[in-house]
């Protein structure tokens, strides 16, 4: 079942991106492992997407909200501020001021995130008069020790969104 739920968080997160900031995100694509010149001497192991997604420059957030279904759980969503500000962009068009455009920067990440746990609660509500909710989404600032612990963490998915690269999970409580 985890996968089925990662599998629709995803696809909620792309649709979310694409539809309310124009933004297309694509699988995370680490860098090839270097090969080594003969078998078994000095082999390199492969790293997963995950663990080896580099830690975005600027300042990071952690942006999570609350679900009630059928059962509870939280989505959690780690990106760089500098996504949020061209989210923001995207939306309000090149005449934002860079002011106006940092401002509003976790306030659009608190959006896609709301839109994206909206989405993926939509197929999961199984039946009619069942009415999910979702609590106000928070943000707060991490540090690259909380990236790096997030997106090592199991369930978690790296995607790079037009450049910046976020990491979302959603932790599912019966």
């Amino acid at each position: 079942m985890p996968e089925v739920s990662n599998n629709l968080l995803l696809e909620a997160l792309a649709t979310a991106l694409e539809t309310a900031a124009f933004i297309s995100p694509m699988p995370w694509a680490p860098p090839a492992a270097p090969r080594s010149p003969s078998p078994g001497k000095g082999a390199s192991s492969a790293s997963s997407p995950a663990t080896s997604a580099p830690v975005p420059d600027g300042a990071l957030v952690l942006v999570s909200i609350v679900y009630h279904a059928r059962g509870s759980g939280v989505i959690e969503l780690a990106a760089p501020l500098a996504l949020g500000q061209a989210i923001v962009a995207n939306t309000l068009g090149p005449e934002t001021s860079p002011q106006e455009t940092e401002a509003r920067a976790g306030d659009a990440l608190k959006e896609i995130v709301n839109v994206t746990c909206g989405s993926y609660l939509r197929p999961s509500t199984p039946t009619a008069g069942t009415r999910p909710s979702m609590e106000v989404p928070r943000l707060r600032p991490i540090d690259r020790a909380g990236w790096a612990a997030f997106v090592g963490s199991p369930g978690t998915s790296v995607l790079d969104a037009d450049g910046h690269a976020l990491a979302i999970r959603v932790k599912d409580e019966a």
